[in-house]
């Protein structure tokens, strides 16, 4: 019995990764103003597709960010290529000015669908613990300012403004269920002022 019941669990994960809504996830990967007004004109949802419920900080849905605002494509100081593969980032560790508008350009090698999401160590975990508690669907949709999904072998572009204010507690991070707690996660380290 033991054997026959996690058979089927391997059977139905196997055809739910495989799923259209799984795997195509929204088809969405350049954000900030590549496909919304300069990155501030989010359609209003919120990560589950309802409206946006008006919390804001240490993670909330208003996306007010503790490390910055979606960036001008425009006015970019910089590019950063990421790779995403297996459970982690590549580099680990970034380096990046307060005031500092970097273009991020993450390319998925990994086999499994991945996120890149920026914030504060708190957003970080809010971020997860909502993450945790989607459906495939939700999961599919999800789109942040500060966030991309990707599918495997995917590229997405990310345009971001470092706050001014901003000194440690940066981060960036996978929050795909599980990938979070496999230590898919690197740190940005904040020099002197822009």
């Amino acid at each position: 019995m033991r054997h026959t019941t996690t058979a089927i669990a391997l059977a139905l994960a196997a055809a739910l990764t495989s799923s259209p809504l799984w795997a195509n996830g929204n088809g969405e990967t350049q954000h900030q103003g590549e496909h919304h007004d300069g990155g501030h004109g989010h359609d209003g949802h919120g990560h589950d597709g309802h409206e946006d419920d008006g919390h804001t900080g240490e993670g909330g849905h208003g996306h007010d960010f503790a490390l910055g605002e979606p960036g001008d494509p425009g006015e970019v100081d910089r590019t950063v290529k990421i790779e995403a593969k297996g459970m982690g980032f590549s580099p680990e560790r970034i380096s990046v000015q307060p005031g500092e508008t970097v273009r991020f350009v993450v390319h998925n090698r990994g086999q499994l669908r991945h996120s890149f999401l920026i914030g504060t160590r708190a957003e970080q975990r809010a971020h997860e613990k909502r993450m945790q508690g989607m459906s495939r669907e939700q999961l599919a949709s999800h789109d942040d300012p500060n966030m991309l999904m990707l599918k495997p072998g995917e590229t997405g572009t990310l345009v971001w403004t470092f706050g001014d204010d901003v000194r440690g507690d940066a981060r960036f991070a996978c929050h795909i269920p599980g990938h979070y707690k496999a230590g898919m996660r690197g740190d940005f380290r904040m020099k002197g002022g822009h």
